[in-house]
């Protein structure tokens, strides 16, 4: 009896120890397809001696502390996490936080990412909206060849709705905006556009929501404007009186009135032009 109780405490504290420390890549406790879905850049002979053990999708134990752990303190290390990402990320199972990893899924796509499977994105049928839709669920964040320049655009998607903004939206926030060129509306293959038709998977297929009215952000606005004023030279920007004044031109003055209800002062007097 007492033989059988110590086995079951130690299996118990075996089960305990083996519990995956760093959640990165997990669902559940286990890993997922994403913690392996992409290749080592150090061989595989090289990384194996580092890491010594290798993780699996669906496997529930924890990865070799050397992924992760700090020898020292004994603890999780953003550090040596980047570092095992960056050299053997199929070993330590951080794929999902490679470059292949780092881009955002579609705001509005026109499939459910929580649902797509590992065989879909395989599948070279399903790849074309994957890359467009759920580049991040698969992986695939570098087979697109249109991206934001500001870093910021994802987070303010409405500032796509702005006709005022339009040039400063075309020239960083394509992606976001949906102003890529073909590859943003690529023709699907028959095969996948029967299914998206007849809805033939069930908890694919997205509902279409409502549209909603919403403002940007004064942040992301002065941001903007700042840009566009930076743009203008002193001919183009201001209609001179006097020498030491000057006044804003109507079209700056328009698009400052025009923006007020997203939290832009209005009240501002006159600058004197230095």
């Amino acid at each position: 009896m007492l033989a059988m109780m110590a086995s079951a405490i130690m299996s118990l504290l075996l089960s305990v120890d083996c519990r995956i420390t760093d959640t990165n890549c997990t669902l559940n406790d286990r890993y997922t397809y994403r913690a392996v879905n992409c290749e080592n850049r150090y061989s595989e002979s090289n990384c194996m001696f580092m890491y010594m053990t290798a993780v699996r999708e669906g496997d529930s134990a924890d990865r070799n502390p050397r992924c992760y752990q700090n020898p020292q303190t004994r603890k999780l290390d953003d550090q040596l996490v980047q570092m095992a990402a960056n050299s053997c990320p199929k070993t330590c199972g951080y794929c999902c936080k490679t470059p292949e990893f780092s881009c955002s899924n579609k705001e509005k796509p026109r499939i459910n990412c929580d649902k797509v499977t590992r065989d879909q994105c395989r599948s070279e049928l399903w790849r074309p909206i994957l890359i467009q839709d759920c580049p991040n669920v698969c992986g695939l964040c570098l087979a697109q060849d249109c991206v934001d320049l500001a870093p910021d655009c994802h987070v303010h998607p409405d500032i796509c709705k702005h006709s005022e903004l339009t040039a400063f939206v075309k020239a960083n926030c394509m992606k976001t905006c949906g102003l890529c060129k073909a590859t943003t509306t690529a023709t699907l293959p028959p095969a996948i556009s029967a299914i998206l038709k007849n809805s033939t998977i069930s908890g694919l297929l997205t509902t279409t929501a409502k549209p909603t009215t919403a403002t940007i952000p004064p942040a992301m606005i002065q941001a903007v404007i700042g840009a566009l004023l930076k743009n203008f030279t002193s001919s183009d920007l201001f209609t001179t009186a006097k020498p030491t004044t000057a006044t804003i031109p109507p079209a700056i003055n328009a698009l400052l009135k025009n923006l007020t209800s997203s939290g832009l002062p209005t009240t501002a007097k006159p600058t004197t032009k230095k």
